[in-house]
């Protein structure tokens, strides 16, 4: 169910459809970077508006438009067979988690909402950080009615879904552990 959530996030990077229209496109780019002209991020903006109005890439011959599409076909798939390093899972973890939390504290000031996330490893070999966020609102109630603060309830959590409940209860001490060990058994 969540990847089917997460499917059409605005922040999931998605590959463009092969079609003659962005082989080209993506051939003019490529032109672009070769010729050592700087390639930002309006520069697709600007390549497709050119593209369009030209409409240059509608009078290619049936060879030209086979070798592009090949070319845009062999890009993906060398860009897929990419292999992700923990290092690349922590930096998008990093990068969407910073967009989000924008939004969401931007949502959160616009709309006067109470907002609480809790991101948390899914395995122990996960590199990225755990991460945690509540609104004031949220922080005062989790202290007064967990004695425990949002960040605090989100390391023994997870610590749980990493290693178990042996790694909640060395995260915890004192009465709280004999609590805790009579919640899990």
């Amino acid at each position: 169910m969540s990847g089917q959530m997460y499917l059409g996030g605005k922040l999931q990077k998605k590959n463009c459809r092969v079609c003659l229209y962005n082989a080209f496109i993506s051939d003019k780019i490529q032109q672009l970077k070769e010729d050592g002209e700087y390639v930002g991020c309006d520069t697709l903006a600007q390549v497709s508006k050119e593209v369009s109005e030209s409409g240059e890439w509608k009078h290619l011959s049936v060879k030209e438009e086979e070798e592009l599409l090949e070319h845009m076909e062999d890009m993906q798939d060398e860009k897929s067979t990419k292999k992700v390093t923990g290092k690349d899972v922590a930096t998008d973890v990093e990068h969407t988690m910073a967009c989000v939390q924008t939004e969401l504290v931007g949502l959160e000031k616009c709309t006067g909402c109470n907002i609480m996330w809790i991101l948390m490893h899914g395995k122990v070999g996960n590199s990225f950080l755990p991460h945690t966020y509540a609104s004031q609102p949220l922080q005062t109630a989790f202290l007064h009615l967990c004695k425990s603060t949002v960040k605090s309830i989100g390391m023994q959590v997870d610590a749980y879904v990493v290693s178990g409940a042996s790694g909640v209860v060395k995260m915890i001490t004192g009465r709280k552990t004999i609590e805790l060990k009579g919640e899990i058994h």
